[in-house]
């Protein structure tokens, strides 16, 4: 869409569940394409995939939640091994044939992450719900948490 809604074009190619996106660049947006496992990178104006970021070993698993830091490393909300868990996980592309390369991969785990952005200072933050309202994860771009807020219920 273009920003007065006019309709640009469609990419409708073996997107499996697609749930998180980012823009890498001013024409490069970085999709999470969830249940295939994998980040894909699209050229806007082309709609044409310009790489597609997976891993032979599960590094991967149902990526959802983005953020892109300006060195091109992704801060990733995952599932563990077993998909029994969500974690926060930093990648960074290690080489042209795209292999993913986990570079932390936190103990803390989330009960179900709907948010997830950077600040100024690389610092990271996820908000986690289906916790009685909730709360917000504060980390150190190397993964150590720094903070966990908790809601309270909030007035109407």
């Amino acid at each position: 869409l273009t920003s007065n809604g006019t309709f640009i074009r469609t990419y409708t190619n073996s997107l499996y569940n697609p749930q998180g996106l980012t823009f890498a660049s001013y024409t490069s947006l970085l999709l999470s394409d969830t249940l295939n496992n994998r980040l894909v990178l699209f050229d806007v104006v082309s709609a044409k995939v310009l790489q597609i970021y997976s891993s032979p070993d599960p590094v991967l698993i149902a990526p959802r939640l983005m953020a892109l830091l300006n060195s091109g490393d992704i801060y990733v909300n995952s599932l563990t091994d077993d998909i029994g868990y969500n974690i926060l996980k930093k990648l960074t592309i290690t080489n042209p044939s795209a292999n993913v390369t986990q570079i932390i991969n936190p103990k803390h785990h989330f009960d179900f992450p709907v948010g997830l952005a950077l600040d100024t200072k690389n610092q990271i933050y996820v908000t986690d719900s289906n916790i009685p309202y909730g709360y917000i994860h504060m980390f150190a771009s190397n993964g150590t948490e720094l903070d966990r807020i908790y809601t309270n219920n909030p007035p109407l």
